[in-house]
């Protein structure tokens, strides 16, 4: 599988200095867990025989992936602003996994 986010945009997005190498495989298993997600969520894909998340919708499809790693990065437990467990994200992902599963370019 294909990942849309290299764990050096990873890291810059995550603003982690350079030299800190410490949640390195952290990271990269959150990559994974991400784009899985926006996978899911899309029914698309990055890569296989025939990738449907390719040219413009997978570069807004990786900010997704973006979104959700900073968020996972930044809450690695359950959060919510209630104190109920679950944790929503940012609202942005959600727009965007909206806007690639409604899109229609003809295909």
């Amino acid at each position: 599988m294909s990942d849309p986010v290299s764990l050096a945009t990873a890291r810059k997005h995550l603003n982690i200095e350079d030299g800190y190498v410490a949640d390195d495989a952290y990271i990269a298993g959150l990559i994974i867990a991400a784009r899985r997600k926006v996978e899911l969520d899309t029914r698309r894909t990055f890569s296989g025989d025939v990738p449907t998340l390719d040219g413009d919708d997978a570069a807004l499809a990786g900010q997704a992936v973006l979104l959700i790693i900073g968020h996972w990065y930044a809450n690695r437990e359950a959060v919510s602003s209630d104190g109920r467990v679950g944790a929503a994200l940012p609202m942005s992902v959600g727009w965007i996994v909206d806007s690639l599963c409604k899109w229609d370019d003809g295909l």
